[in-house]
């Protein structure tokens, strides 16, 4: 057997070596997850959304400490307002109410701009 031959037989050994141990560990990892899913739904819901929002909540604690607890407060206040506003004048509109979501759209830009003032 020459040297590419033998080169190529090894670098096809390594990639099925790799593609198996990706097989072994999905099948570790995600069967077990998709039987949880499939068993208890609910139970799963409420786990998967646990560990997103302390997550969440963790990483928003490290970028406060590092930014300052003044500044993060002043940003959370503006992406509240904003979410919050966004979504009642979504509801509204909806709800085919135009005139009182084009009053909440200027209070939510008055409000942002109050926060940003006052920050």
């Amino acid at each position: 057997m020459g040297s590419k031959a033998k080169s190529i037989f090894f670098s096809f050994l390594k990639a099925a070596f790799f593609v198996s141990l990706c097989f072994v560990v999905n099948l570790a990892v995600i069967f077990p997850l998709w039987a949880f899913a499939k068993n208890a739904p609910n139970v799963y819901s409420v786990a998967v959304l646990v560990l997103v929002a302390a997550f969440a909540l963790w990483k928003i604690a490290l970028w406060a400490k590092r930014v300052g607890a003044k500044k993060a407060l002043r940003i959370a206040l503006k992406c509240i307002v904003i979410v919050a506003g966004i979504s009642v004048c979504v509801v509204l509109l909806f709800g085919f109410h135009r005139i009182f979501a084009a009053i909440v759209a200027i209070l939510t830009v008055a409000l942002f701009k109050l926060v940003d003032f006052l920050g």
